[in-house]
């Protein structure tokens, strides 16, 4: 399954305690699905929109350094899922700057502004 993001398609829903993420680059958006299928929409909008030039070196879910905002925001793990858009070939600089893009437009509580 994937869901688009602005313009930009993202793989997902995985259920964030259980996925293993890929070593590749990518944009990932982490959701709170307050409902029983993760195949139907999010109850809100994503909670945090990171990127990185390797998702299998981010932790994923508890060692990544947002992990206890976004437990405290969902409650419990089970409800935690993550998308991401593959980046595979693409610079450094557009992933930056599409993380940054999404960001503006969905404001997610998770991510500081500094």
């Amino acid at each position: 399954m994937s869901r688009e993001l602005e313009k930009y398609v993202f793989e997902g829903p995985y259920e964030l305690s259980k996925w293993i993420p890929l070593s590749l680059p990518g944009v990932y958006a982490t959701y709170v699905h307050r409902i029983t299928s993760p195949s139907c929409e999010p109850y809100e909008g994503p909670i945090y929109i990171g990127e990185t030039n390797n998702l299998a070196d981010r932790g994923f879910p508890r060692l990544h350094e947002k992990y206890e905002s976004w437990n405290q925001i969902a409650g419990k793990d089970d409800v935690l899922y993550i998308y991401y858009c593959d980046m595979t070939d693409r610079s450094d600089s557009l992933r930056k700057s599409i993380e940054a893009e999404l960001i503006n437009l969905f404001n997610p509580i998770c991510n500081i502004k500094l």
